[in-house]
């Protein structure tokens, strides 16, 4: 669940005042994405937006079009082609109900940017209409994990396992049971299951490899961590997601000169650039400056325009690049609310820590045990903040 704040500086300008506060983000935020393309596009692109300048009456048209800039949104990071996908449904968008292929391309957009009650709310509905709906269910159960209701994830994965292939459906099912308290269990199981699978295709072969390298990391293995990264990334060797769980770890294994020929080359992606300057802080780079500088316009970019759905990597770079710990906290107290996955419950312990304020980082200490959560990381997080380390 990943969003470019580089690209919002295309409609917002780089020149932008720091904010002093954390506005809401706007009731519908694609409203204010919606925008005619304003570069060249791919053949495939041009290709689609004509059949829908035909036909803009066609829905088929229009999702075909809004699904092939969201494919380059999630492959690249850029935001703007969120908001050409909104705009490619705009006949559409505000309906009631639509047809069900622009309702799931909706839930799609909408969980992009964290607008996830209004995710929720079509998905409902469409599986109401459509109760085996495998992507609608996969989605469904995905976001439920991102706001860790486990159980609502485990009753969405339970409908799945009978409309997938084994791998697919147990992979579903074991990376709750990774994240609830049977992460070594799950990892097994899960490892010995893609070795068998050897007609997977290399998609679920990314997916599956992605989850046993977090599950690994959270057990404390790094080098296997590293290894299921690395091998994910020769599938898919753009793959955002991908390049940023490798990078975090290295910079967690205190290896940033690793980190540079990894990232130099995908600055476009904030996420990435912002794991690229704290590579460069660490070594003393002599881009450093001028990229932190970037990623600081960036940030603000998105506070100006509304975008606030992305702090946890904020709360990261006050944190480590700016050295602002209170507004670290903030900002990662605001994402916990959003949504609580590992990375979330790190941000939320490190600015704790930092500012010295245990109780701060009370909810993430009570999800950590209400649901079992097993991460070598956030327990000596834990532990160091609760002795004053």
């Amino acid at each position: 669940m990943r969003i470019c704040l580089i690209a919002l500086l295309v409609f917002f300008g780089t020149e932008v005042a720091a904010a002093e506060r954390l506005p809401a983000p706007p009731p519908e935020i694609l409203d204010s994405l919606s925008a005619a393309p304003r570069e060249p596009l791919a053949p495939e692109l041009r290709e689609l937006a004509a059949a829908l300048a035909r036909a803009p009456a066609d829905h088929a048209a229009a999702v075909a079009l809004a699904r092939a800039y969201y494919r380059h949104a999630t492959a690249e990071g850029d935001l703007r082609f969120i908001g050409y996908a909104r705009n490619a449904l705009e006949p559409w968008w505000a309906l009631a109900n639509p047809p069900a292929e622009v309702r799931l391309m909706r839930v799609n957009l909408r969980q992009y940017v964290h607008a996830f009650d209004a995710a929720l709310v079509d998905l409902d509905e469409l599986l109401k209409r459509e109760p085996e709906h495998v992507e609608a269910l996969a989605l469904r159960s995905n976001i439920h994990v991102v706001r860790a209701d486990y159980r609502a994830a485990r009753a969405d994965c339970a409908r799945v396992v009978p409309l997938v292939n084994r791998l697919m459906g147990a992979s579903c099912e074991l990376s709750i049971d990774a994240l609830t308290g049977k992460a070594r269990q799950s990892y097994d199981r899960l490892r010995a299951l893609l070795a068998r699978s050897r007609n997977a295709t290399a998609a679920e072969r990314v997916w599956v490899l992605a989850r046993l390298a977090e599950t690994a990391e959270r057990l404390g293995n790094a080098a296997t961590a590293e290894q299921h990264f690395r091998q994910a990334l020769s599938f898919n060797p753009r793959d955002q997601y991908l390049l940023a769980g490798l990078a975090d770890l290295l910079l967690d294994q205190g290896r940033p000169a690793e980190v540079i020929p990894l990232l130099r080359e995908r600055t476009d992606a904030e996420h990435l650039l912002l794991r690229l300057v704290l590579a460069e802080k660490a070594l003393g780079a002599a881009k450093f400056d001028a990229h932190r500088a970037l990623v600081a316009q960036a940030f603000d970019a998105a506070r100006r325009g509304g975008f606030a759905v992305h702090e946890g990597d904020e709360s990261r770079f006050a944190l480590h690049v700016l050295r602002d710990p209170q507004r670290a906290l903030t900002l990662a107290l605001a994402n916990w609310s959003l949504q609580r996955e590992s990375r979330d419950a790190r941000a939320v312990l490190e600015a704790a820590h930092a500012m010295k304020d245990p109780g701060a980082a009370k909810p993430v200490i009570d999800w950590m045990r209400v649901n079992d959560i097993l991460d070598i990381r956030l327990e000596r997080l834990v532990e160091d903040l609760r002795g004053g380390r």
